[in-house]
């Protein structure tokens, strides 16, 4: 029966509540409510289909659907400070020209680590794609994270500090990684929380 249907504490993917409801409610895939949506969740954000066997494309497709006229399923804007630690970027400046990937990562967080190992492995897959790898830790840390694993070298790869702790804040935990997927519009496709199986996310990625 797990395999059936989506465990809200063992899945891996969060919407806004709006979203969520929107979801549900949507006649396209109303006859297969019970093998999406899973039990409404407590908190702001709600667990979906990570252990579902939808296709991926339809995922996205659900998702870009849900997101497409909801003002809270935007990418936020906000400031985070460049690897520089000088200057100050806010995320209403990022060109609307590619999808875009948040990672809230932390230095030393196995999950973060092991997730970005094989991010990496994958990347001539989603070259396409601008990611940002934003901690809230000191920049000592985060400079180091970015110099082992040379995310310097790659060009659609930007890391930064989030110094204002606005990730945490706006997801509701300090748990990481974080993975939000944003198609080209700044428009919300997905987000994963904790490690993902890595094949689901980069298909995920390459479908925004």
């Amino acid at each position: 029966m797990q395999d059936r249907y989506c465990n809200p504490c063992a899945a891996n993917a969060v919407l806004a509540p709006r979203i969520y409801l929107r979801i549900q409610t949507h006649p396209l895939i109303s006859h297969h409510r019970n093998r999406i949506v899973s039990q409404h969740c407590s908190s702001r954000y709600h667990l979906l289909f990570m252990k579902c066997k939808i296709p991926t494309a339809l995922v996205c497709l659900l998702f870009a659907y849900a997101c497409k006229t909801d003002p809270l399923a935007r990418l936020p804007s906000f400031e985070y400070r460049s690897i520089d630690s000088i200057t100050i970027v806010n995320t209403k400046d990022i060109p609307e020209d590619r999808p875009i990937v948040i990672i809230h990562f932390g230095s030393d967080c196995r999950d973060c680590q092991q997730t970005t190992d094989s991010l990496l492995q994958n990347m001539e897959k989603v070259k396409n794609v601008r990611f940002y790898f934003l901690s809230i830790e000191k920049f000592s840390q985060v400079t180091l994270f970015r110099d082992y694993y040379k995310l310097d070298k790659y060009p659609n790869v930007t890391v930064g500090q989030d110094y204002t702790h606005f990730l945490p804040k706006y997801f509701q935990t300090y748990a990481t990684p974080i993975i939000a997927l944003y198609n080209k519009k700044k428009i919300l496709i997905g987000v994963f929380r904790g490690e993902p199986n890595i094949q689901v996310l980069v298909n995920a990625i390459k479908h925004i």
